[in-house]
């Protein structure tokens, strides 16, 4: 068996301006619109064929990224309370993917016709019940519209909608904590043909402190064991 060393020069300088303007509504709430550039070199598996070894001469992905929000928060003795809601729209150029050769084989390549849609929301609230007793409620959630013309009608591994939410109830010396998240059905292949099944998963944990020590004890996975919340 023998190796051979591969070498690829690979050098691209990119100008990544970054545009934000913001306006308060009111006391707690503002809007706030941005707009973004960002790149995405390939890697190194992306930079040399793996069959012949060939050097690909790959573009890095460039992103034009727009989002348009509004931040709200509240404030009082006993509670705080934390959001924002948020739709972004993202093209992507030269984005890398997997096409279909002459030889119906597949190789990779800068493809066209990348767009990433949707829209997000996020909230916190800690509620002070008592000296010493708090909880602390925090959740957001995504709804995901991503294409690809001409590659995948929706992205592989994107669920079209995913949630969790996190509760922490401390106690003095003691805490306990669920976690619940929930993903959406995804598409496995580039064909809306093949989907996962939306499901659910929890984190429940206990622990204590005591000094400068925490012993924590949980359960992950505790409705449904065939999917992962790592």
């Amino acid at each position: 068996e023998s190796y051979a060393a591969i070498s690829e020069d690979y050098e691209h300088l990119s100008v990544l301006p970054y545009f934000s303007i913001s306006r308060a509504l009111t006391k707690n709430i503002r809007a706030f619109l941005q707009y973004g550039k960002a790149s995405s070199h390939p890697t190194t598996f992306e930079l040399v064929d793996p069959d012949t070894y060939a050097a690909l001469n790959l573009l890095p992905e460039r992103a034009n990224a727009i989002e348009l929000g509004w931040k709200g928060s509240r404030t009082n003795n006993k509670a705080t309370f934390n959001y924002s809601v948020q739709g972004y729209h993202q093209i992507i150029s030269d984005a890398i993917a997997s096409v279909p050769g002459e030889n119906d084989g597949n190789y990779i390549d800068n493809v066209e016709g990348l767009m990433m849609s949707g829209a997000e929301f996020y909230a916190k609230g800690n509620f002070r019940i008592s000296d010493g007793h708090i909880i602390s409620i925090q959740g957001q959630a995504s709804l995901n519209r991503h294409t690809f013309e001409n590659v995948a009608d929706s992205l592989p591994g994107t669920p079209l909608h995913s949630s969790s939410m996190n509760t922490i109830y401390v106690a003095n010396q003691w805490s306990f904590g669920l976690m619940h998240f929930w993903n959406d059905k995804m598409p496995l292949h580039n064909t809306k043909e093949d989907w996962s099944k939306s499901h659910h998963r929890l984190d429940a944990w206990t622990a204590f402190s005591a000094g400068n020590s925490t012993w924590q004890v949980g359960i992950r996975n505790l409705l449904n064991a065939q999917y992962s919340s790592w």
